[in-house]
């Protein structure tokens, strides 16, 4: 017989053995707090995941001057994307087929800022003069592509926009320097190499000149110390004036090529 249920009250049959009416209650604490433990590295990864987030982020806006925006490539130039005059080649985005040094087992490596920009003639003659390229001794053991990359690359970590120019000449090996197409000047060529003079060893700043290219003429340079012309014309009227800025020829220009 079971008891008629009343409002409020439960209903229950017949006495019977005491059971644990949830089993959780049973839970064993050493499981429980295996799972608090699992709960918390869940919430130590999404931490982990959310703070790399925000580095990545940090780092791809700290690079949004372009000061250190780097553009690196491996393919070795081989068509010219252009030819703007007669014996004028222009390459882009490729490494020279040239090496740095005289025994030809290491290649010219360009590293380019991808933010780098044409600048004016002073900016360029002022990161010239700070620059310390030429304060290197130029050598029969050191090619002149090597003192080309660094000021190449020098100028571009500065955000300038550059170029090496390789000088092919006839009857002698070709000649490395490098080309800055300048705002206010037009294309320049800068070369930072050269024999030690003794007035240029106290005033290393001299070996930073102005080349003077011209296909069939001579290859000509004056120091940028002083007030260097940028005609080739007016290189030759004026070069008898300015005997102490100007340096021997290297030999008569053939072609040119341009690596940007």
């Amino acid at each position: 017989m079971h008891i008629a249920p009343q409002i409020g009250v439960p209903i229950l049959p017949n006495p019977l053995p005491v059971v644990n009416p949830l089993p959780v209650a049973h839970v064993n604490p050493e499981a429980y707090n295996g799972g608090k433990c699992e709960g918390a590295m869940k919430q130590i990864s999404i931490i982990i995941v959310i703070c790399l987030s925000i580095i990545t982020i940090a780092t791809m806006l700290s690079c949004s001057d372009g000061s250190n925006s780097h553009q690196d490539f491996e393919t070795i130039c081989s068509e010219p994307v252009e030819e703007p005059a007669p014996g004028i080649l222009v390459y882009s985005g490729c490494q020279p087929p040239i090496t740095i040094d005289r025994l030809a087992t290491q290649r010219i490596e360009l590293i380019n800022n991808s933010h780098a920009k044409d600048v004016s003639w002073d900016v360029l003659r002022a990161f010239l003069m700070e620059d310390a390229t030429n304060e290197e001794t130029y050598s029969e053991e050191v090619a002149c592509g090597e003192f080309a990359e660094k000021v190449h690359n020098n100028a571009e970590s500065e955000g300038i926009k550059s170029a090496i120019a390789v000088i092919n000449l006839k009857s002698t090996e070709p000649h490395a320097l490098n080309a800055f197409n300048t705002i206010d000047k037009g294309l320049i060529y800068i070369d930072c190499t050269g024999p030690e003079r003794e007035y240029e060893k106290a005033h290393s700043y001299l070996y930073d000149k102005v080349a003077y290219v011209s296909i069939g003429k001579e290859l000509g340079f004056m120091s940028i110390g002083r007030k260097p012309v940028f005609s080739y014309d007016v290189y030759e009227f004026r070069k008898e004036m300015y005997k102490s800025n100007i340096w021997e020829s290297v030999g008569i220009v053939q072609s040119v090529e341009i690596y940007w």
